[in-house]
């Protein structure tokens, strides 16, 4: 029986994984086979470690740009600053930029929730592969 790694690991159940990883060791899983899914498994996991970390990187520059054009907007409507203005277009504009880049942000740690949690998955799925087979 051939089953893809990565679509299974990805999006099966825990109790999936057990079952599978059970069939696996009364199948009489040898220590290369089990060797070779822990490194895969594991440069999952760091593959997904990274991404994780450039997603977080990406959500802080993007939520420091949605802070500032927020600032800026509420500078311009307030007449108390010298970036006052009354022109309903630059204030429409500054406001849709501000939406844009909150949008964008919001994508980044979404992004950054679903690395995160597959890191964990994977990790995991490690230790049960690990305790199954000791």
């Amino acid at each position: 029986m051939k089953v893809c790694a990565e679509e299974f690991f990805a999006e099966a159940g825990m109790a999936q994984v057990r079952r599978m990883i059970k069939m696996l060791r009364e199948a009489g899983l040898d220590d290369r086979c089990r060797k070779e899914i822990l490194a895969w498994l594991r440069d999952q996991s760091t593959e997904m470690h990274q991404r994780a970390a450039d997603w977080a990187g990406s959500y802080v520059d993007r939520f420091t740009r949605y802070r500032e054009l927020e600032e800026q907007y509420e500078h311009m409507q307030s007449p108390c600053y010298a970036e006052y203005t009354q022109d309903k277009k630059a204030l429409k504009a500054v406001r849709e930029r501000v939406a844009s880049v909150k949008r964008m942000a919001s994508a980044c740690k979404r992004e950054y929730q679903t690395a995160k949690k597959m890191e964990d998955r994977y990790q995991k799925i490690i230790d049960i592969l690990v305790e199954a087979t000791e």
